[in-house]
C-alpha cells in the first residue's frame, strides 16, 4: 500500500483528448492538449471527405462546420448517417493519462536543447 501511495504522488493525471479512425487507408489516431484542437482536426476529417461530395446532405454538414464547432456533433451524426463510408469508424473523446513528473518538462525545450553537432554555433 505504502508503494502505491508512492507511485500515486510522483505521478500526475493529465486529461488529452483524441481521435482514432480506421480507414480504407489504415489505422490510426491523433492526440491533442485541448478539446478545441481535437475538435478543429476532426472537422477538417469530415470536410475533406465531403470536400468533392454535392448532395444536400453534405451542404448540410458544410454549413453546419462554417457555423462554428459548436456544431461539431450534429454534423458528424449527418456526416455519419449519410456520407461517411460505412466500413470507416471514428472515435474521439477525452482521456486521462497517468505521467511521471519526472518526465514532465520545467523549462520550455528550445532552452534545454543542444545545438545540432554539426551547427556552427558555440
Amino acid at each position: 500500500m505504502n508503494k502505491q501511495r508512492t507511485i500515486m504522488k510522483d505521478t500526475i493525471h493529465l486529461t488529452v483528448w483524441a481521435i482514432a479512425w480506421d480507414t480504407r487507408s489504415g489505422t490510426d489516431c491523433a492526440v491533442f492538449g485541448t478539446e478545441a484542437q481535437a475538435d478543429a482536426c476532426l472537422a477538417e476529417i469530415i470536410r475533406e471527405d465531403i470536400e468533392h461530395k454535392r448532395t444536400p446532405e453534405a451542404q448540410q454538414v458544410q454549413a453546419l462546420l462554417d457555423a462554428g464547432l459548436e456544431n461539431l456533433s450534429g454534423a458528424f451524426a449527418l456526416w455519419q448517417e449519410f456520407l461517411k463510408d460505412p466500413l470507416h469508424t471514428y472515435s474521439w473523446g477525452p482521456q486521462t493519462i497517468r505521467v511521471p513528473k519526472a518526465l514532465l518538462v520545467a523549462k520550455p525545450l528550445s532552452r534545454t536543447i543542444a545545438p545540432h553537432p554539426r551547427s556552427r554555433r558555440g
